[in-house]
């Protein structure tokens, strides 16, 4: 009997406690993982459901394994509502330059990028439709990282070491990562992505701009669809000239234009 307390004890006393908490902490991660608002999830800091390593036995492993799957759960957690969110921005905008520049800017946003462009693709020819932080964005459309990017459909990946000086045409700083990366829906890529950072990309911001720019990819494709409507829109089909409609709205924007 007196064996069987002791026993009852050490187990009320010291294991009982932690498996308290790590079951608290399971409540916490899950009330987290189902936020409805995406920006509660971004804003969750995985630190709130850590487990306290203290042991190493096997409730120590536990608590071990828990805090990485946690780790991983939220990774996914944001990467999805980063995808979401960045859906839904650009999936509202048709304007190649504006949807361009905006999601140049989400990216640069998300991922540890501080210089990138946006180069289109016009049969062979890389056209910049978006840059920030670049000093010669028409000479890098002409790079051969990115003409590679484009004719392999891969992602092409530069990895400068601490002690090598880059010069300065990329950027106004030291790059150390330099991604160029191919936007498609499918076929042959419609544009490439130009990435410059002053560390490595980890695995997490991989996966999560391969992500972002298959999105990219799907939006590109709507906005040149777009396009080219307007354009069939505003031809004649027979002579190929501007159509009466299309002449008449010019006219009524220059008018407008010379009034002002």
């Amino acid at each position: 009997i007196l064996v069987g307390y002791v026993g009852f004890l050490i187990a009320r006393q010291i294991i009982s406690p932690r498996l308290r908490m790590l079951s608290s902490r399971m409540q916490r991660v899950g009330i987290a993982l189902a936020a409805d608002h995406p920006q509660q999830a971004l804003d969750c800091n995985p630190k709130q459901g850590v487990v306290t390593v203290d042991s190493d036995d096997d409730i120590g492993r536990c608590a071990d394994a828990f805090n990485r799957m946690i780790a991983t759960l939220f990774q996914q957690r944001q990467m999805e509502d980063k995808a979401r969110i960045f859906s839904h921005q650009v999936a509202t905008r048709l304007d190649l330059s504006d949807l361009s520049a905006h999601a140049l800017a989400f990216l640069l946003e998300h991922t540890p990028a501080v210089a990138g462009g946006l180069f289109l693709n016009r049969r062979g020819t890389l056209e910049v439709v978006a840059e920030i932080g670049l000093i010669s964005a028409e000479q890098i459309a002409a790079n051969p990282l990115l003409q590679r990017a484009i004719l392999q459909a891969s992602t092409q990946r530069v990895e400068l070491p601490a002690d090598i000086e880059a010069d300065g045409i990329l950027a106004r700083y030291r790059p150390r990562d330099v991604l160029a990366v191919p936007i498609g829906d499918g076929g042959e890529p419609l544009a490439a992505l130009l990435l410059a950072a002053e560390r490595g990309f980890d695995e997490f911001e991989l996966s999560l701009l391969d992500t972002l720019t298959t999105v990219l990819g799907l939006a590109l494709n709507n906005a040149l669809a777009h396009d080219e409507l307007e354009r069939l829109a505003a031809l004649d089909g027979l002579t190929g000239l501007y159509n009466r409609r299309f002449g008449l709205a010019r006219l009524e924007e220059e008018y407008s234009r010379s009034r002002r």
